[in-house]
């Protein structure tokens, strides 16, 4: 079960940097770094499945308050600013 979240989790990844090499705009740009935080998350969420270590459920908070932190300061830096 573990090796299969984790592929398709590696696939999103992948897709997820072709995305930003064919890609122009910051706001794109910013919304699939957000993805890949998540994708991160999830993966630290495996690894919590397979070790059942707490540790990597704090990483995964700590990392959701700082992506969520980074789109709510660039959408005020690129949109806020009218």
């Amino acid at each position: 079960m573990y090796f299969i979240v984790a592929v398709v989790l590696l696939i999103n990844i992948m897709v997820a940097f072709w995305f930003v090499l064919r890609t122009s705009g910051e706001g794109d740009k910013l919304l699939t770094s957000l993805l890949l935080s998540t994708t991160g998350i999830c993966i630290l969420l495996v690894f919590y499945g397979l070790s059942g270590e707490g540790s990597f459920l704090d990483i995964g908070l700590v990392f959701a308050l700082l992506s969520a932190v980074a789109g709510v300061v660039f959408s005020k830096r690129t949109w806020g600013a009218h």
